[in-house]
């Protein structure tokens, strides 16, 4: 487990140094921690519609991790994930912290013109969370 912990905040070093300035995404920092299968406890896999930007950033480290690591497949635990947001609210600025979940609902509002809302069948329709 320590080893899984170690290694994964190496592959993230490589990672990033691998990137390009053009490649990098201007308005997220994104992190993954990969873990072993065989030395953690099992999760079932919950579908969820990631957003665009994070999904672009979800694929280039796919293409890093598959170009280091032949042969092994990795398979996104978002309930297990969590991230940080910049807010604002009218003029306060705040940082939230939230799940994965959290994050692509709240993200939604994003696009949502001021003084309109979203309806539940808009959120489970955008998010695929809720059956």
């Amino acid at each position: 487990m320590f080893n899984d912990i170690e290694t994964a905040a190496e592959e993230m070093v490589a990672f990033r140094h691998s990137q390009t300035e053009a490649s990098k995404p201007r308005s997220i920092e994104f992190d993954v921690t990969v873990l072993s299968a065989s030395a953690w406890p099992t999760y079932p896999d919950i579908p969820v519609r990631i957003p665009p930007k994070i999904e672009r950033s979800m694929k280039r480290f796919e293409e890093f991790y598959r170009g280091k690591r032949t042969g092994r497949k990795l398979s996104w635990k978002h309930q297990l994930a969590h991230c940080q947001l910049n807010a604002i609210f009218g003029d306060e600025k705040k940082q939230l912290v939230v799940s994965s979940f959290q994050t692509v609902v709240l993200l939604l509002f994003n696009d949502v013109p001021d003084g309109e809302s979203l309806q539940y069948s808009q959120i489970k329709e955008a998010t695929g969370l809720c059956k």
